[in-house]
């Protein structure tokens, strides 16, 4: 058995004082050398078979004294911690008196240990507090539009068969072309006859879009231009950035789309 006790301590600490008996020590460095000689090869003797005076000279009585004092703190540790209902959130500084290296034969051992623990909270009179409550007036629209919101954005979308109409959310290769004018569509859609160059502004491969009248995306009346297009189907068509595009140099810029 050992003797235990706890006192609490600044910064949320508790510090556990355990005295060994002499005899436990014994036990404990006594424990440590029948397992250290159990996994020992030495020749000429079977293993756990070694005296003691052969196992010291080969592995160091530092060893059994290490293994002997891990065994100590172990079992001491968990001891206290059950004794003392002590909950700690952290590994414990430990001190030894007298110190582990000068431990002689029949001397008991006294562990200090210094445990981080939860710290104590007093709670104020919080039952004081009283908050005025808030009326907040919602008028029906605002909820309705809440829940269309909603049903827009957790619907499931489904394959149709008809052509695109404002709502939908279509896959379709974009591609827009700044400086380079279309003079002539074939009926497929296809760019004939252009005007320059040109540089690709948009070059994108089954990309998603929604369509929305009030979309500014790629350019200001990209959606109406796509509304009523089949699948398969492909389209050109020109359209002019917005004057206060997110890069000046191209405000008001004529695009040439694909889609």
């Amino acid at each position: 058995m050992f003797k235990i006790t706890s006192e609490r301590i600044p910064d949320s600490q508790v510090l556990i004082s355990i005295d060994v008996e002499p005899e436990d020590v014994s036990k404990a460095f006594e424990r440590a050398f029948r397992a250290i000689a159990n996994r020992a090869n030495v020749p000429g003797f079977r293993r756990g078979k070694a005296p003691r005076q052969m196992i010291e000279r080969l592995y160091g009585k530092e060893l059994i004294l290490h293994e002997g004092v891990d065994l100590l703190v172990s079992d001491a540790y968990r001891a206290a911690l059950d004794q003392t209902n002590i909950f700690p959130i952290d590994q414990p500084q430990l001190e030894f008196e007298p110190d582990i290296h000068e431990i002689q034969p029949g001397q008991g051992l006294r562990i200090k240990a210094t445990v981080p623990v939860r710290p104590e909270v007093e709670v104020g009179d919080y039952r004081s507090l009283h908050l005025e409550s808030i009326a907040v007036d919602v008028t029906p629209e605002q909820v309705d539009a809440l829940m269309e919101f909603y049903r827009q954005r957790l619907s499931e979308w489904t394959r149709v068969d008809r052509p695109a109409k404002m709502g939908d959310e279509i896959i379709a290769d974009i591609t827009g072309v700044v400086g380079a004018a279309t003079r002539l569509y074939s009926p497929a859609g296809e760019a004939l006859v252009t005007t320059g160059e040109g540089e690709k502004l948009y070059d994108l491969s089954a990309t998603s879009y929604h369509l929305s009248a009030e979309s500014r995306a790629f350019a200001p009346g990209f959606a109406q231009q796509v509304e009523g297009m089949s699948a398969g189907e492909t389209k050109g068509f020109e359209l002019s950035l917005p004057p206060d595009h997110s890069n000046p140099e191209l405000a008001n810029k004529m695009v040439t789309f694909t889609v």
